[in-house]
């Protein structure tokens, strides 16, 4: 396969394998029927508990699994934050896993390189799909800015890239700064403050539980790219508690009023 027009292969670019190859490592281990093992309960597994496993996870074939998985349960790549960038072959799959979500769900998309264009012309996911992807990878890697690249490789406009975890606007980087351990704390200790001096009504829902709730909304609005509508959405898909766009939006200007007079 041609590379991407104007690419050399970087051959001072770290070791990163293709997903074959990790196969074949874990195979070559003995270790690859025990991986299928834990890997097959996945489906299983809540949501939020395969979202928070993305960025701790340490084996990279793993990673590529919890991906796919995720992927089939309609979670934009986005909200499956942080990214796990813990070195170039976690780099390498949480990037594949932005191409695998942009190339199911856009089959008519042209790529502006030519090296790029058969990432949506042959099946995604699917091994071909998976080594033309690696090779464009490799190409750029370490040469080029991953995103900003990527970005222009693909002809991408903002609404696709509010969608992903690696390819973020400089604007989609900048609110998800909020969103960092130690200033989601931050947010989280407001809204718990908020909520025990204004407990809930009903009493169905401890303040912790209100503040919680409030956070993890609030977290999926600005990986939402705050719109409310998107929000009440991607709430459904994360959580399975079906909200009204009405009372997310409440909800949403409660917790901007709490965090403004913080």
């Amino acid at each position: 396969m041609p590379l991407a027009d104007g690419e050399l292969e970087d051959l001072s670019a770290p070791a990163v394998h293709s997903v074959a190859r990790l196969v074949e490592l874990k195979r070559r281990a003995g270790a690859l029927d025990d991986w299928k093992r834990r890997v097959s309960t996945l489906p299983g597994t809540d949501t939020q508990k395969l979202i928070l496993r993305i960025s701790t996870t340490s084996d990279a074939l793993t990673l590529w699994a919890l991906h796919v998985h995720l992927d089939k349960r309609d979670i934009p790549p986005c909200f499956r934050w942080p990214a796990n960038r813990s070195d170039a072959q976690a780099e390498f799959i949480s990037w594949l896993a932005d191409l695998l979500w942009l190339a199911k769900r856009n089959p008519l998309h042209c790529a502006k390189f030519r090296g790029w264009q058969q990432l949506f012309t042959l099946p995604p996911g699917s091994g071909a799909w998976l080594e033309v992807a690696y090779r464009v990878f490799k190409a750029m890697y370490v040469r080029q800015n991953l995103s900003s690249y990527t970005t222009r490789a693909l002809e991408l406009d903002d609404a696709q890239r509010q969608e992903l975890m690696m390819l973020p606007t400089s604007r989609m980087f900048a609110a998800r700064l909020e969103l960092q351990p130690a200033a989601f704390e931050q947010t989280r200790a407001h809204l718990l403050t908020s909520a025990m001096e204004n407990p809930d009504k009903s009493g169905a829902r401890t303040p912790a539980e209100v503040a919680e709730r409030r956070a993890r909304i609030w977290r999926t609005h600005v990986l939402s790219g705050r719109r409310p509508a998107e929000t009440a959405r991607n709430w459904v898909a994360l959580t399975g508690e079906s909200i009204s766009r009405q009372a997310i939006a409440r909800l949403i200007d409660t917790t901007e009023a709490v965090l403004e007079s913080s």
